[in-house]
C-alpha cells in the first residue's frame, strides 16, 4: 500500500467525485481506513453546493478540507477545470486538527480562544509544539486583503513552521470558499494543525534576480499601497528605473516586480503590482512599510528555475513521498503567456503532487510569484 495518493478529474462534479474517489480507494486505501487525511483543490467553476454535498458524502467518515483555485496542480500537470486531491495515510500523519477563522473580511478576531482548541485537541501548548513533530497548513481567504495580518497573529502563538495559500476563483476576482465541516465557508481562513509522522520540509522557488536598482520607501500607508519612493511618486521612480513610459508599467512589472531582498535568505521577497492608483501610487500584492528597502528585479527562466530547483529536492530528500504545491496565479499567467504550461505541469512527473494556483503564497509571511511546497 502507498503512503500517498493522488486523483484529478476535469469530468462533471458527479463523475468527478466518483473518479476521485476511485483513484484514492485503488487499492484499498479507503476500505481499510489508511486514508488520515483528504485535501482537495477545485476550480470554482464547479458548483460550489454540489462541490460540498457529493465530496461529503462519498468521502463520509475521512477527515477533510479543501478550496477553490485558479489553476490545478497533479503531478505532471497544471491546468484549468479540474478538480485534484491528495490522500495521506497513517505513514505520513499521525493526527490532525483544523479551525476555521469566519468573517475576516473586516477584522479579525480574537485568535486565543482558536488556539485553545488546538491546546485542547492534542494535550499540548501550541507555543511548545516541536517544528519536526507539528506543522502549520494554512487557507486564507484570496480576497480578503487579510492574509499578512492573520499570519502574522497566527505566528504569535507558535513557532512551528506553516505553509499554504490563498484560494482563488479562476480570475474572477468575486469570492473564495473554504471546504470544511460538511460546509462552505466565504469570507474566511482555516488553519490546521498536523502532527507527521515523517519528515517534512518547507521549501520555495521563484525566478527573479537583482538587477541592483533600488529604493527607499518614503510614503506608504502601512498596508499594501506604495505612495512615494525615493521621495518621488512610486510609478514615476519605477518608470524612471526601467527607462520607460507610465503606459508600459503595468505589464512590465510582471517581469520586472519590486521585491524585498533580505541577507538571510538567498531568494528576494516580491511585492507583485495589483493596480497602478490615479495618484500615481502602487497597489500591490503584500504588505510595504515606510523605510523599506526595494529592487527592481528582473525575471529569469522560470521552467529552467523550477527544473532545478526539483532536482536540488530530490537530492535533499532521496525518499520523497509526496508533496503539496502552492503556485501564484501570476506564475500560471507567465506560462501561460509564454506557451509553457504544459512543460511546467512536466516538470512534477516524479513526485506524487497535488497542488493550485493560489492569490498569495505562505512561506514566513505572504509571498508573490512564488512557488512554495510542503514536501513528505
Amino acid at each position: 500500500m502507498k503512503k500517498v495518493y493522488t486523483a484529478i478529474s476535469n469530468l462533471p462534479i458527479t463523475e468527478a467525485v466518483e473518479e476521485l474517489y476511485n483513484k484514492i480507494n485503488e487499492d484499498g486505501a479507503i476500505d481499510k481506513g489508511a486514508i488520515k487525511l483528504l485535501i482537495f483543490f477545485v476550480s470554482s467553476n464547479y458548483d460550489s453546493i454540489s462541490v460540498n454535498t457529493l465530496m461529503n458524502s462519498k468521502f463520509s467518515g475521512i477527515k477533510m478540507f479543501g478550496c477553490t483555485t485558479a489553476g490545478e496542480i497533479h503531478s505532471g500537470y497544471m491546468g484549468s477545470n479540474n478538480v485534484v486531491a491528495m490522500g495521506l495515510t497513517g505513514d505520513i500523519i499521525e493526527d490532525v486538527h483544523w479551525e476555521i477563522i469566519e468573517k475576516i473580511e473586516n477584522e479579525l478576531p480574537d485568535f486565543e480562544p482558536t488556539m485553545h482548541k488546538f491546546t485542547d485537541y492534542y494535550g499540548e501548548n501550541v507555543a511548545q509544539m516541536s517544528n519536526k513533530k507539528y506543522f502549520g497548513l494554512l487557507l486564507i481567504d484570496g480576497m480578503s486583503g487579510k492574509e499578512e495580518e492573520f499570519l502574522d497573529t497566527f505566528g504569535e502563538f507558535t513557532n512551528i513552521r506553516f505553509t499554504g495559500g490563498s484560494p482563488g476563483d479562476d480570475f474572477k476576482f468575486q469570492g473564495t470558499i473554504i471546504y470544511a465541516n460538511g460546509k462552505c465557508y466565504e469570507h474566511s481562513g482555516l488553519i490546521c494543525i498536523l502532527k507527521v509522522a515523517t519528515g517534512f520540509s518547507v521549501e520555495r522557488t521563484q525566478s527573479f534576480r537583482s538587477t541592483g536598482k533600488k529604493f527607499i520607501v518614503t510614503k506608504a500607508d502601512g498596508h499594501r499601497i506604495i505612495n512615494e519612493l525615493d521621495g518621488k511618486p512610486a510609478t514615476e521612480a519605477c518608470c524612471e528605473a526601467l527607462g520607460i513610459n507610465q503606459e508600459e508599467l503595468f505589464d512590465r512589472m510582471i517581469i520586472n516586480p519590486v521585491g524585498l531582498i533580505l541577507d538571510t535568505f538567498d531568494k528576494p521577497f516580491i511585492r507583485s503590482l495589483d493596480k497602478i492608483l490615479p495618484d500615481g501610487s502602487l497597489n500591490v500584492h503584500c504588505s510595504v512599510v515606510e523605510g523599506m528597502e526595494l529592487e527592481i528585479l528582473e525575471s529569469t527562466d522560470m521552467i529552467a528555475e523550477t527544473k532545478n530547483f526539483i532536482e536540488d529536492l530530490f537530492y535533499k530528500y532521496p525518499n520523497i513521498n509526496g508533496m503539496l504545491a502552492f503556485n501564484c496565479v501570476l506564475r500560471y499567467k507567465e506560462s501561460q503567456l509564454k506557451n509553457e504550461v504544459e512543460s511546467f505541469g512536466k516538470l512534477f512527473n516524479d513526485i506524487p503532487t497535488v497542488g493550485f494556483c493560489t492569490y498569495g503564497e505562505y512561506y514566513i509571511g505572504l509571498v508573490n510569484q512564488t512557488l512554495t511546497v510542503l514536501v513528505f
